[in-house]
């Protein structure tokens, strides 16, 4: 029998690799563990509004559109709604694939655009088609400013 014992380590084991690596939270970046528990409440929960803010936060960009799929799923399989606060043009970008390819309703998706106003935060809804397509213009040229940065 095993001893008994309240200390325990996490360790993660990426399948990649043939024989499967273990690995330490110490031994991988700072954004797993910020995003472990996202994906575990996401996935734990039902019928639940998760709120989460900047899950891009110290984690790769591939990743960052990852995030977007974890959420589409939850949402489909579990009945999650999430509500994100994000600057990840990514998750974002992600999200819109999703509507495109059917997996995620147009009308499930809001996106919210919240700039500084005169008499305090203004609110914008950046509806979404079925094709994934801003049906509305970004506010302030959040979107243009990485084509004038291409430029």
């Amino acid at each position: 029998k095993g001893v008994r014992s309240d200390i325990y380590e996490v360790r993660l084991r990426d399948q990649r690799q043939s024989g499967g690596v273990e690995v330490s939270f110490n031994d991988v970046g700072f954004g797993l563990s910020q995003l472990l528990p996202l994906i575990v409440q996401s996935v734990a929960s039902r019928n639940a509004t998760v709120t989460i803010e900047q899950p891009e936060v110290h984690i790769h960009p591939r990743l960052q559109a990852e995030v977007g799929d974890l959420l589409v799923a939850c949402h489909n399989e579990n009945n999650n709604q999430f509500l994100v606060e994000t600057h990840s043009e990514h998750l974002i970008l992600r999200l819109r694939r999703l509507v495109r390819e059917g997996k995620l309703k147009p009308e499930d998706l809001c996106v919210l655009y919240v700039s500084r106003g005169k008499r305090g935060s203004v609110v914008d809804r950046i509806r979404i088609d079925e094709r994934g397509d801003f049906l509305d213009e970004w506010p302030g040229g959040v979107v243009p400013e990485r084509l004038n940065e291409l430029l």
